[in-house]
């Protein structure tokens, strides 16, 4: 089990979150006013907001305007410069001048809360316990959510969105994903490439008959946040269990972009809630 604490230490303190939930607060209310043309919301994690369903994250932008110690006027300047360049790099994700054709290509499957669906009517598909199937379209720089308009607007439904996403990240991944694996006596599984799609990849059929491979199937998963994922057997120790539950619930309250503190159950064939067996 002492293997896979380092990818648990990011837990920050109450003092660090409070001072970036108002950095978050400050930024929302310089948008609104410099930039009402766009729809801004807070993400799930105080360094994220969302402009119009693309996610940004302010912790470079943050660590900036501390470091130079800016006026006001100057931190509105910095902030409206800084997400204002962002947005304009992703020009190319403005669906509604896309066609199917266009985006097919970049289209990813993404795993998320529903808590998202809030912010926008998102495409997706409820897996239960919390979690939705979304699919986004991707670029170097960020992803654009693909709404249930985008699906109307390209004639197509979200069974074929889905198989191409699915087909799409896992071409991508090959290669790229750096697997964590711990043969025993409790085995496990972990990925953290930080590409932003490390839970996703939950999602790919082939990820999970390879995850069986190693853990037996079904096996357990957990996927506090999207930049983490981690399966383990069904035969690991009780304490392993109560260790790891642990860690994914303080996980999913410090780090960005969370998804689950909960523990899901996986084959090659489908997700769900884990229900403990008495």
């Amino acid at each position: 089990m002492q293997m896979i604490a380092p990818m648990f230490d990011f837990f920050r303190n109450w003092r660090e979150r409070k001072t970036e939930a108002a950095f978050q607060k400050k930024v929302l209310r310089v948008l609104a006013d410099a930039l009402p043309h766009r729809k801004w919301h807070p993400g799930g994690h105080p360094e994220i907001i969302l402009a119009d369903g693309i996610s940004c994250n302010l912790a470079n932008l943050r660590a900036t305007i501390k470091k130079l110690r800016s006026s006001k006027a100057e931190e509105k300047e910095m902030i409206t410069r800084h997400v204002a360049a962002v947005l304009d790099s992703l020009t190319k994700l403005e669906l509604d001048e896309l066609d199917w054709p266009q985006v097919r290509d970049k289209v990813r499957i993404q795993l998320t809360s529903e808590s998202i669906l809030s912010s926008a009517p998102l495409a997706h598909v409820p897996l239960g316990g919390g979690l939705v199937k979304l699919a986004v379209v991707d670029s170097d720089v960020a992803f654009r959510y693909i709404s249930a308009e985008d699906l109307i607007r390209w004639r197509i439904n979200w069974d074929e969105l889905e198989i191409t996403a699915c087909s799409n990240l896992n071409e991508a991944c090959q290669g790229r994903t750096q697997v964590s694996y711990v043969p025993g006596p409790d085995r496990l599984i972990a990925v953290q490439t930080l590409d932003g799609f490390d839970a996703a990849r939950i999602l790919i059929p082939d990820f999970r008959a390879f995850v069986a491979s190693k853990l037996g199937s079904p096996f357990l998963f957990g996927v506090p946040n999207r930049d983490f994922l981690i399966c383990w057997s069904h035969d690991n120790s009780e304490s392993f269990l109560k260790l790891t539950r642990g860690r994914l619930q303080q996980d999913h309250k410090s780090q960005p972009y969370p998804i689950s503190p909960e523990v899901f159950e996986a084959n090659r064939a489908q997700i769900a809630p884990w229900q403990p067996r008495n």
